[in-house]
């Protein structure tokens, strides 16, 4: 059988493959679906465990995959650059492709061909961020944005249609946002709204301060609302994991929407991940509820 031959043919058919799964099976996908892929009657993997899925004799790579493991459990610190940017590591040296993997990075980032960014969200699930486009070089990786350097490619990867997508969350925060919601089961933690379209992954404590690290046990699902309520200072949780409302706020009179949407919270827990791994962390919540507690008193 013949080696597919790289093409924007092919990749278009990537990202419509992956379209259809996502509708058929939700935003969260297996290995197993993910490589479920053909072109042309011929199988191609989409991913695979070692990050950069680079076909044999392919110059530019069809996809990446993040780790949500620590170095220390053979993952890799990946960094957010802001504005949409994201530090993707190289692969380490140890592995005899390393070198061939990490030049495809580098013509990648020439190229400027659309790439499918696949976040590890769970245990062997995973969510597709796509077009994404390799956009410079540093020492120990390579830039990863969700905005092409070129127009080259606009047709193919039609980017009005994807402008509207739910990665207007941009690159450099969506791995947050993808692993807290996948924790969460795609539910509101407070009022267990099930829109994922209007859920937001919220910080416990604030992603600019120094202890704001990217880990989902500084976050929470919450829909908007909430996370609004929660980010003013008007909604707090204390490491109990209790709802407070802010004092005003409960004598406040003002329609239904503040009466079910914060008032009639107040008393109530929130509800958390079952892997333990995953809950939020007291120390932190109960930083940010001294917050609430300032502003409250």
């Amino acid at each position: 059988m013949a080696e597919i031959q790289d093409s924007d043919e092919l990749r278009a058919a990537v990202f419509a493959y992956l379209d259809e799964l996502q509708r058929d099976h939700g935003p969260y996908l297996t290995s197993a679906q993910i490589n479920g892929f053909a072109f042309l009657g011929q199988p191609l993997k989409l991913m695979v465990q070692n990050g950069i899925r680079t076909p044999s004799r392919w110059a530019d790579p069809l996809s990446i995959t993040s780790t949500n493991r620590t170095e220390d459990a053979g993952g890799y610190a990946d960094e957010d650059r802001g504005e949409g940017l994201r530090l993707y590591r190289y692969m380490r040296e140890r592995s005899t492709a390393a070198p061939t993997l990490n030049r495809s990075l580098d013509h990648a980032a020439i190229s400027g061909r659309p790439l499918v960014y696949f976040i590890e969200v769970g245990q062997h699930r995973y969510e597709p961020v796509y077009p994404v486009f390799i956009t410079g070089t540093e020492h120990h990786g390579v830039i990863v944005s969700d905005e092409p350097t070129t127009g080259e490619y606009a047709e193919l990867v039609d980017l009005r249609r994807y402008a509207r997508r739910e990665a207007r969350v941009r690159l450099h925060q969506r791995e947050f946002r993808s692993r807290v919601l996948f924790a969460y089961s795609d539910r509101c933690c407070v009022c267990s709204l099930r829109h994922r379209g209007l859920l937001d992954a919220a910080h416990i404590v604030d992603d600019a301060h120094e202890q704001g690290v990217a880990l989902v046990s500084n976050g929470l699902a919450m829909c908007s609302i909430h996370h609004g309520a929660y980010d003013q200072l008007l909604l707090g949780i204390d490491p109990d994991l209790k709802i407070e409302i802010n004092r005003e706020v409960l004598e406040e009179i003002d329609g239904p929407i503040l009466r079910h949407g914060l008032q009639d919270m107040h008393s109530r827990s929130i509800d958390v991940p079952k892997r333990r791994a995953d809950r939020p962390d007291r120390d932190k919540l109960a930083w940010k509820h001294a917050r609430f507690q300032e502003l409250s008193a």
